[in-house]
C-alpha cells in the first residue's frame, strides 16, 4: 500500500504514550483555569474511566511531580505571548493532504502564532534540541501557518523535566523540513509494496511496534539508547520460565548482547505467561522495553514491552 499521508506525531499506546496524554489533557485543563493539582487528577480521572490510570502506571508520579512543577512555566509563558485564542490537540492538515499531524497547543495572536509541543522527559541534549523533537515542531508550525494563514513567530518544546527549550522556526528551516517530509513520502511510495530501508535511531525506534524483529535495530543499538527504548537485550534460557498463580513469569536467562551485560544469569521477572509457552532451555529471544531494577540481576517486564523468538 502506499504512505497516502505523512503524519507527525503518531504513537502506539505505551505507558510512556498514555503519561505523555495525560499530560496533554492536564495542559487543556489548566489552561482552562484548574490549578496544577486539579488538573492533573482531573486529567487522570478522565483517562482512568476508560482505561488505566495514569497515576497508577511506572513513571507517574514523576511525571505528575514534573507536572506540577512546570505549570507555573507553561501558565507564564501562554500569558506572555497575550493570545488572541489558543488551541489544544489541533489536527493539522496540508492543503494537498500529503502531510498531517496533531499539534499540542497553537497559540493564535494577531499578526502570528506560536507552536508549543509537550514532552513529558528532555527535550535537548546539551541545549540543543534533540532532532526529532526539532524536525516535529517545524513541520507543525508549516502546516499551522497554512491553516492559519498567519507566520509561525516561534516554536517551542516545553519539556516537563527541563522547562522550556526554543525550536528555530525561521521560514527556510521550516520549507526545508516540509521539502524533507513530502521527498521521504515520495521515496516511501516509489518502494512500495516493496520492503523500507530501516533508520534505527533512539528517537524512530522509540515508538516502533517492531524492533524487537528488527536486525537493524539491534546492529544499532547501544547502551545510550537506554532512555528512549527501556532495556533491550538478546538472551538465552538458562531453564524452564517458571510461571505464577497472576499468570506471569520468570525466565532465567543469559544475556548475550544489549543496552546492558552481565556475567552469569539474570532473572526477567513478570513476562506474560502467554508470551512464553512452550519455550524452554536453550531458547533465544530479543527482548525490548524493560525496566531495570534496584537488584543488576534482576529486569522486569513493563508497559510497553516485546518479546520476539528466534
Amino acid at each position: 500500500m502506499a504512505f497516502e499521508q505523512l503524519h507527525i506525531g503518531a504513537r502506539p499506546s505505551s505507558a510512556a504514550a498514555q503519561l505523555g496524554t495525560a499530560v496533554h489533557l492536564a495542559v487543556e485543563k489548566l489552561l482552562s483555569g484548574a490549578d496544577s493539582a486539579e488538573a492533573w487528577n482531573a486529567a487522570c480521572d478522565e483517562l482512568a474511566s476508560r482505561g488505566p490510570d495514569p497515576r497508577r502506571l511506572p513513571g507517574g508520579v514523576r511525571t505528575e511531580l514534573r507536572f506540577q512543577k512546570r505549570s507555573p512555566q507553561l501558565q507564564e509563558l501562554v500569558a506572555g505571548l497575550s493570545p488572541v485564542a489558543w488551541l489544544v490537540e489541533e489536527e493539522l492538515l496540508s492543503g494537498d493532504g500529503s502531510i498531517g499531524g496533531t499539534a499540542d497547543l497553537i497559540v493564535l495572536r494577531d499578526r502570528d502564532l506560536v507552536v508549543i509541543d509537550h514532552k513529558t522527559g528532555f527535550a535537548s541534549d546539551a541545549g540543543v534540541p534533540k532532532p526529532a523533537y526539532e524536525r516535529q515542531v517545524r513541520i507543525y508550525a508549516a502546516l499551522a501557518s497554512e491553516r492559519f494563514d498567519l507566520p509561525a513567530a516561534r516554536g517551542v518544546l516545553m519539556s516537563m523535566a527541563e522547562g522550556v527549550v526554543d525550536v528555530d522556526v525561521t521560514p527556510a528551516l521550516v520549507a526545508a523540513e516540509m521539502a524533507a517530509a513530502r521527498s521521504a513520502r515520495q521515496e516511501f511510495n516509489e518502494r512500495a509494496p516493496g520492503s523500507q530501508p530501516a533508520a534505527a535511531t533512539p528517537q524512530n525506534c522509540q515508538w516502533c511496534d517492531h524492533k524487537a524483529r528488527c536486525d537493524a535495530f539491534w546492529d544499532a543499538l547501544s547502551e545510550t539508547w537506554r532512555d528512549e527504548v527501556g532495556e533491550c537485550v538478546v538472551v538465552e534460557l538458562a531453564a524452564e520460565p517458571q510461571v505464577s498463580a497472576n499468570g506471569l513469569a520468570a525466565m532465567r536467562v543469559e544475556i548475550r548482547a544489549g543496552t546492558t551485560v552481565a556475567d552469569g544469569e539474570v532473572v526477567v521477572a513478570e513476562v506474560p505467561e502467554a508470551l512464553v509457552v512452550g519455550l524452554g532451555a536453550g531458547a533465544t529471544m530479543n527482548v525490548t522495553g524493560l525496566r531495570r531494577t534496584k537488584s543488576d540481576r534482576t529486569l522486569r517486564w513493563a508497559p510497553g514491552a516485546m518479546l520476539d523468538t528466534h
